[in-house]
């Protein structure tokens, strides 16, 4: 398995989360869950003024309860079953990946994703766990896959294709 060209976002990286201006790195913005945007030029005068510039459409119909990341300039996405890489500033979906689930599944829901040492990590409602590269030159058709679904709960190995 290739490991990832690149370690970012590096563990300081995530421990300034909460006030970085570029990126949105985590599900509440940062350990402490403050859930805002630290920018000075978006306010209660400028907010009129906002509009979208990139709407992707997922292909997927279901809940949605997850909180896109944004890295470098790469949103990433989940829904129950699929992980989603998209270019923030062309809107072009530079990867994706469906889980297949084998297990029992509760509900249909996911949180997202986390980032570390160029891996999107993202688990999933019947035991799997997923640590994709961060970019497709990172090797991100190779997964690698965490053993807590094959030992841990017995289930079988997913297909390999």
């Amino acid at each position: 398995l290739r490991q990832p060209t690149s370690a970012r976002p590096t563990q300081a990286e995530l421990d300034g989360a909460d006030t970085s201006i570029g990126d949105w790195l985590m599900y509440n913005k940062g350990y402490r869950g403050g859930r805002y945007s630290t920018l000075t030029r978006v306010n209660t005068a400028t907010a009129k003024n906002l509009r979208a510039v990139c709407m992707f459409q997922l292909g997927e119909l279901g809940t949605f309860s997850t909180g896109p990341i944004v890295y470098d300039g790469m949103l990433y996405a989940t829904t129950h079953l699929g992980t989603y890489a998209i270019d923030a500033t062309t809107c072009e979906r530079r990867w994706t990946h469906h889980h297949l689930a084998v297990g029992p599944e509760m509900n249909a829901t996911n949180k997202g994703v986390a980032l570390h040492a160029g891996r999107v990590i993202r688990g999933t409602q019947d035991g799997f766990l997923y640590a994709r590269a961060l970019t497709i030159a990172g090797g991100s058709n190779e997964i690698m896959r965490n053993l807590i679904s094959e030992r841990g709960l017995g289930l079988p190995r997913e297909p390999r294709g």
